[in-house]
């Protein structure tokens, strides 16, 4: 009911002042007047976050609205857009639905595939560049899902061949045709993705797009025209007057307009200078003509055959004229053209009518010289003047006369007039290359070019470029700091490691002082201690060595130790710790699991045998205790083989208790054998 209140107010405010003009006209022509100067006066406004969009008294409208292809730009006043140039519209409550349910969307986009199995991409961040594709991400909308459903299960676009039957969603005023554009012919498409021809991505038709597109399907069909006598170029205005496209055997035909060829379908081109130059090659005059040349050997070359391309120098052979005579001499002697600064008093031979200056156009701007030739900075060949172009630069330089151009940042200076939606800014290269911006029409105030004037091609791609150029930005900084915590990490990790091993080098070193067996050959110390040093020292070796393995787990000399001085504390448990260390094949602790086993109250025979196996395989790996305990096993009978040979080899691996018994059996080979005490000393 409210909503229904709020209509009914507005149409009486749109309907009131009807009555009182057509009761009163004047009085009605002179408001209207004084209203549109008032408009015309104050340039819209950019409005960041519109509060009220319209008058609570009137209803009438207060913010017009501007849809570019990042969403809704609102202003406070009607005009046009000043980067753009287009019209500013009214709202309407469905702009305003739509916004601030875009508003909740603004975050999410997309982004459209060739490949079938991802044709659609979306992404949770703000629309722009997408870093990891390198493509441009589009802003989701409302009036979009359905289609982007479409395009995601397959649907591709499909050319329209007639008028649609709207361009714009009447809810949303979102485009729902897409366009793509040939040499200046338009063709629209039903459905985003890419041109099914070229391969390019379609884009979505704006106002501007839709005035060109009916403009073109308003004018007359094209007719095909022959290209010997219909002119390429219009005279007056020097626009293009002819199109090209191939037809079905692959020639190329000529039509007197744009559009497409009626038994291909494709798009017709534009015809450009280019190619218009090629055409010429063939055409032939019955008189003298020169070519000019930028070299100091033959600055100026003559042909006895028609004006046109010269077949051996590739260039445009001109007509020689009887004012050109003198001219040409001049140029073959080494004079070159120089710029016009001043007013010239003469154009065109006042005898002859010929032109007497010569001239290039750059940006709209046009240079004059006097004298033909090449430009001497871009080298473009002068062309002599025409009438047109006579009019043309007096214009250009009433218009700077006017008003020097001053230059602007292009940051805050708006690219197009918002009341006319004009250019409104102008630009040249500077002194360093780099383009410099200023607010009219002229040349610049220190290289003399002329400058510019602003494209709408121009201001798109420049917006592009500093998006570009931000994004660019941005990843290079989060690179570097990518870079910077990588290399923070690697320096910690580094110094963690460094403080690892100088712990684990630390703890190293004092379980070898306080556990290492000095008969053990793999031993990391020179010295080694006892079995009765170690039983004074147990608790410092064990907690020494289980730190050091916790830090060098892959090293068995010291799981070895730590097994050493556990066995004393705990030999269950450091009988499990032997046994899994002569399974690794550790040498030195197979004497120390036999004489476990051997040292066990409870062993029988049965554990005898398994000690002198375990003696054996350790005495063939080098160990000398091994040796010795093998060696007294065969002294008590429990075990065969060479005793004294075990002695030597033990005593050669230093075993001091080897060297002794070898020595008493040198001083008494023929006294009784000795007999060692039952259980072991083990060293």
């Amino acid at each position: 009911m409210k909503t229904y209140l709020k209509l009914a107010t507005l149409a009486m405010v749109l309907i009131v002042p009807a009555w009182g003009y057509a009761a009163d006209p004047m009085a009605g022509s002179i408001g209207n007047h004084q209203e549109a100067q008032q408009e015309l006066q104050q340039a819209p406004q950019r409005i960041s976050d519109p509060v009220e969009f319209f008058d609570k008294t009137t209803g009438k409208v207060k913010v017009w609205y501007w849809r570019a292809e990042s969403g809704y730009e609102f202003y406070d006043a009607p005009g046009f857009h000043p980067r753009t140039g287009g019209p500013l519209t009214a709202v309407t409550l469905d702009v305003i639905t739509e916004w601030q349910q875009s508003q909740k969307n603004a975050t999410r986009c997309y982004i459209i595939q060739r490949d079938p199995r991802a044709p659609v991409i979306y992404r949770d961040h703000l629309p722009g560049m997408d870093p990891e594709t390198g493509r441009e991400c589009r802003l989701v909308t409302i009036s979009l899902v359905e289609r982007l459903n479409e395009y995601a299960n397959g649907k591709k676009p499909g050319k329209i061949k007639s008028t649609p039957p709207e361009f714009f969603d009447p809810r949303t005023s979102e485009p729902i045709v897409w366009y793509a554009d040939h040499g200046g012919t338009i063709e629209i498409f039903d459905l985003l993705g890419y041109d099914p021809e070229t391969g390019d991505e379609l884009l979505a038709v704006t106002p501007e797009i839709v005035d060109r597109w009916k403009a073109q399907v308003a004018r007359k069909p094209p007719h095909r025209v022959d290209p010997n006598s219909h002119p390429f170029f219009d005279p007056k205005t020097g626009q293009p007057n002819i199109w090209h496209s191939p037809g079905e055997n692959g020639e190329v035909e000529f039509f007197d307009g744009p559009g497409f060829h009626p038994m291909t379908g494709k798009a017709l081109t534009e015809i450009t200078q280019d190619f218009a130059k090629k055409r010429q090659q063939s055409k032939q005059n019955a008189t003298q003509c020169y070519i000019i040349q930028r070299g100091a050997r033959a600055p100026v070359i003559y042909r006895d055959h028609p004006p046109g391309m010269d077949p051996e120098t590739g260039r445009e052979c001109r007509l020689v004229t009887t004012g050109l005579i003198e001219r040409l001499k001049e140029y073959a002697e080494g004079k070159r053209p120089g710029r016009i600064k001043g007013h010239p008093l003469e154009f065109f031979d006042p005898r002859t009518r010929e032109p007497i200056v010569w001239y290039v156009e750059h940006g709209g701007r046009i240079e004059i010289f006097d004298l033909l030739g090449y430009h001497p900075e871009t080298s473009e060949e002068l062309l002599p003047v025409t009438p047109e172009i006579v009019d043309r630069w007096k214009a250009e330089q009433a218009e700077a006369a006017r008003k020097r151009p001053a230059p602007v940042d292009p940051d805050t200076h708006p690219f197009f007039d918002s009341k006319t939606g004009r250019p409104n800014i102008w630009h040249s290269p500077g002194e360093s290359g780099a383009l410099e911006f200023f607010d009219g029409p002229g040349f610049h105030p220190r290289t003399g070019k002329a400058l510019t004037e602003i494209t709408h091609d121009f201001a798109d791609k420049r917006s592009r470029d500093i998006l570009e150029r931000a994004e660019k930005e941005r990843a290079e900084r989060a690179e570097k700091e990518r870079a910077e915590r990588a290399e923070k990490e690697r320096a910690e990790r580094a110094e963690k490691e460094r403080a690892a091993k100088e712990l684990a080098k630390q703890y190293a070193a004092e379980c070898d002082v306080l556990a290492a067996n000095p008969n053990d050959q793999r031993r990391h110390s020179r010295d080694g201690v006892t079995y009765d040093q170690l039983k004074t020292q147990i608790p410092a070796a064990i907690h020494a060595c289980e730190l050091a393995v916790q830090l060098n787990p892959a090293d068995l000399t010291l799981q070895y130790q730590r097994a050493r001085a556990v066995e004393l504390a705990d030999p269950v448990r450091g009988q499990a710790m032997q046994d899994r260390l002569v399974k690794l094949g550790y040498p030195a602790a197979f004497d120390n699991a036999g004489s476990l086993l051997l040292n066990d109250p409870k062993c029988r025979q049965h554990c005898i045998n398994e000690a002198v196996k375990l003696f054996r395989k350790g005495a063939a790996m080098g160990d000398p205790d091994a040796m010795m305990s093998l060696a007294d096993q065969i002294d008590q009978n429990n075990a065969t083989g060479d005793k004294i040979s075990l002695y030597q080899r033990a005593a050669k691996l230093g075993h001091p208790r080897a060297k002794r018994a070898l020595e008493a059996l040198g001083q008494e080979r023929m006294s009784p054998r000795p007999m060692f005490p039952f259980p072991f000393v083990r060293y």
